[in-house]
């Protein structure tokens, strides 16, 4: 279930920053410069995701990792919707900072790698939900080339948004699973 949501997370992640760029270019006249310059507030949100999400599943959700899921999928298909509307830079800015943080989900996974394999084990299962979110990051070049020459830029967003509820629904699934810690 969690190679999913990390494959999900990878589709996600990587289709903004693969994107976004392309993004600014076409719908926005920006420069292919500019477009690059514009998108970096992307990754700075995803680096604070990383160590933001971990902190507030500890102290605010007590160590429970799926609330923090829940919420960034709900964040993240809002999002999503938002911004093909969006025709300015700055509110394209701002937007993007708030899509890296919560688009960023790993920071969640990766705590629940550690609760999931103990002291022994952590590290085998990070490389095993890794592994997903980079078979999805080589898979969103493929669906969403596709997606854009078919559909164009707006279902470019939609379909992330939707792999967002997806990603909320296996995160339903994953809270009544039973882990077993090795």
């Amino acid at each position: 279930m969690f190679c999913l949501i990390s494959a999900i997370a990878g589709i996600g992640r990587y289709g903004l920053l693969t994107w976004v760029p392309t993004y600014f270019t076409e719908a926005l006249g920006l420069s292919i410069k500019d477009g690059i310059f514009s998108s970096i507030l992307l990754p700075v949100g995803q680096a604070c995701a990383m160590f933001v999400f971990p902190l507030i599943t500890d102290k605010a959700f007590k160590g429970k990792r799926e609330p923090m899921l829940i919420l960034a999928s709900i964040v993240t298909f809002l999002g999503m919707l938002c911004f093909p509307f969006i025709k300015s830079q700055i509110p394209a800015l701002i937007m993007l900072f708030v899509l890296g943080v919560f688009a960023m989900v790993t920071g969640v996974i990766w705590a629940i790698a550690g609760d999931m394999g103990g002291r022994a084990f952590s590290s085998t299962i990070v490389d095993v939900l890794d592994w997903a979110v980079y078979m999805g990051a080589a898979i969103q070049a493929i669906i969403f080339g596709f997606v854009k020459d078919t559909f164009g830029w707006t279902a470019i967003f939609v379909t992330i948004g939707c792999l967002y509820v997806i990603l909320l629904c296996l995160t339903f699934f994953a809270r009544k699973m039973k882990t077993r810690r090795i």
